[in-house]
């Protein structure tokens, strides 16, 4: 019998032996395969991110700058209104470009021609002299039109300039302002996908490439060697069949590589790594394996035939008989099995676990008290008279001493008042219910036989965190008042109801670039905080008050009962602009100052975009106001 036991483990040892490592090799190869998909997909969405946020944070900018262009060919028209006679004046027109911080100011008669300037050499140009220049011409049929134009090489010189014009308001001359854009040309600097490619950092043996889909040129690559060549240069297939992120086997410079690609708008992304790298390690963890289980396949094929050559099997049997005893309802039956001292100890540990099934809810109970794992347990038996818990479902249900003895003696009535607690919906939460204004739960119920068992799990203190980050997500980390963000979200948030009476308040620091240049930006920050601090004396449950750029604010009053209520607050926010100074310290003394524009709802208009823009021309009226 002990040479065909050992026959018969030789042959299932080996077996499962060739069946694991086989599997192991094949289950490894997988996994291996679908971590690179997934780290490739990862790396993907990661650069698709970064783009994203690329073109939103240069679209901004360029926002911005387009506004500030229009706004000082628009300052230097009220300028001209003051000072007319500088128009015949060279060096008097170009102290005022100097005070507007522009390059270029033109003067265009009626006729779209340039007779005046800072630039006597573009005198005689017209509307007709070029593509750049002709951008203007619709402006002489419309005395009201402004135009600024996008970034584009001038006429004269074909150097990179930004421009802007505005009638005069007797309509006498247009006056035109030039911009060369080197900020925002340095802006776009490095956020290319050559530079993007080039601060990746890839593995041994890894490479990315951003491919043009329509030449199949690489545009990108952590491969300085591969940049500008074609795919088909490297014998790289980037074919539609692979651009839905699936893996393919490919030679790239006569090398087996890993390939994974995938499509963003008018770019192919693609990872590859040397396949023989990836099979190296698992071709090494598969010979490591191998030698291990060899090594248990020997010592468990020796005990175990030495084992059973005790008589293991008979001992065995005589347990088995014993508990099929007291499974058949003989609870006292004892346990004993003295072949060996070993089976003799398990006889008195089967007996000792019998006798300590009957205390498990209690121990239960005490092992989550002890390691203070928020759950608590409970049984409800149909037929049961009383509900058996753990200690913590007292606590996590915020139930008196009285309260909690009375359910468990009243089970169904505990169930009911489980099963009838609020639901409420939390991001990343599939069902939670709230006990109490600070306590939240999740609830599992299973069913067997005629019990329920149900499991409480007190998820407060996540709930809470949330809810803390989401509000912290929402303020701005300078001056603890709204971000633009947070804005946002009041701002969808009182648009679901009726606002009532309200207005638009738009707010933008006076002389903030002279404080940062003069005092440093540590100043300028805490300029800033002054001015939110003043507007966040205003805030109230009908105002809101954010802070929406660099240094401009917004206010917005809705819900007002009366018009009389909606002035009084106004005037309070109007007082605000004068009288106040920051006191940096005992030599430094800077007034706080800004210029505001303020659009009524629904007088002004009935939408958010309306009335923004009305506030916005209304603040820049007010800003040439106060400077003049």
């Amino acid at each position: 019998m002990r040479k065909l036991i050992f026959k018969i483990l030789l042959e299932v040892f080996s077996l499962s032996f060739v069946l694991i490592i086989a599997s192991n090799y094949f289950v490894r190869m997988k996994i291996v395969e679908n971590n690179f998909v997934s780290r490739s997909e990862n790396v993907f969405k990661q650069i698709e991110t970064t783009l994203i946020l690329n073109d939103e944070q240069l679209d901004i900018y360029y926002q911005l700058f387009t506004k500030q262009t229009l706004s000082k060919a628009k300052e230097a028209a009220k300028l001209l209104e003051l000072e007319p006679d500088a128009i015949n004046s060279v060096d008097k027109l170009k102290e005022i470009a100097d005070f507007l911080q522009v390059d270029e100011i033109h003067f265009f008669n009626t006729n779209g021609e340039i007779y005046a300037g800072t630039n006597p050499e573009y005198y005689g140009f017209n509307f007709d002299s070029g593509e750049q220049i002709s951008f203007f011409k619709p402006m002489l049929s419309d005395y009201n039109m402004q135009l600024c134009q996008d970034i584009t090489p001038n006429t004269a010189e074909d150097k990179m300039m930004q421009y802007a014009a505005v009638w005069q308001s007797d309509h006498s001359y247009i006056i035109q302002i030039g911009l060369v854009p080197d900020r925002y040309l340095q802006t776009i600097q490095g956020k290319d996908l050559a530079s993007l490619f080039s601060g990746f950092i890839v593995d041994a043996g890894s490479n990315l490439y951003a491919i043009n889909a329509d030449n199949k040129q690489i545009v990108g690559s952590t491969n300085i060697n591969h940049m500008n060549l074609y795919a088909d240069n490297i014998n790289l297939d980037v074919s539609s069949k692979y651009h839905e992120s699936k893996l393919s086997i490919q030679y790239i410079d006569d090398i087996r590589n890993y390939v994974v690609t995938y499509r963003i708008d008018d770019y192919i992304l693609v990872r590859t790594s040397v396949s023989s790298i990836l099979m190296k390690q698992v071709l090494s963890d598969s010979i490591t394996l191998a030698f291990y289980l060899l090594i248990i396949y020997i010592l468990a094929i020796l005990i175990i035939t030495r084992v059973l050559d005790k008589k293991i099997i008979k001992s065995i049997d005589e347990i088995n008989k014993s508990l099929d005893k007291i499974e058949n309802d003989n609870i006292n039956y004892e346990v004993r099995v003295d072949t060996t001292e070993e089976f003799m100890e398990l006889s008195d540990h089967i007996n000792s676990m019998v006798t300590n099934m009957f205390g498990f809810t209690q121990k239960i109970s005490l092992v989550l008290d002890r390691v203070r794992i928020p759950i608590g347990i409970l049984e409800y038996a149909y037929d049961s008279k009383k509900a058996l818990t753990t200690s913590r479902v007292k606590y996590i249900l915020n139930l008196d001493d009285d309260r909690f003895e009375y359910l468990i003696d009243h089970p169904k009535e505990l169930d009911d008042m489980i099963t009838s607690l609020p639901k409420i919906k939390i991001d990343n939460y599939d069902m939670v219910y709230q006990v109490n204004d600070n306590r939240f739960i999740r609830i599992e119920s299973f069913y067997y036989d005629y019990s329920k068992l149900t499991v409480l799990i007190d998820i407060t203190a996540d709930v809470l965190a949330k809810k803390r980050l989401e509000k912290e997500r929402d303020l701005d980390a300078l001056t603890n008042i709204y971000n633009r963000k947070g804005f946002y979200h009041q701002l969808e948030r009182i648009q679901k109801i009726n606002v009532g009476l309200g207005a638009i308040c738009l707010i933008d620091t006076d002389n903030l670039k002279l404080v940062n240049d003069n005092y440093g930006h540590d100043v300028g920050d805490v300029y800033l905080k002054q001015i939110a601090s003043l507007l966040s004396q205003l805030e109230n449950d009908n105002n809101i008050v954010a802070r929406i750029g660099g240094d401009e604010f917004i206010i917005v009053l809705y819900n007002y009962a009366s018009i009389s209520q909606l002035n009084t607050m106004v005037e309070d926010i109007i007082k605000l602009q004068n009288g106040h100074v920051l006191k940096v310290n005992d030599d430094l003394i800077i007034d706080l100052e800004f210029s505001l524009g303020i659009a009524y709802y629904p007088e002004d208009g009935k939408n958010f975009e309306e009335l923004i823009k009305i506030a916005d021309d209304k603040m820049y009226a007010n800003k040439h106001e106060r400077k003049s």
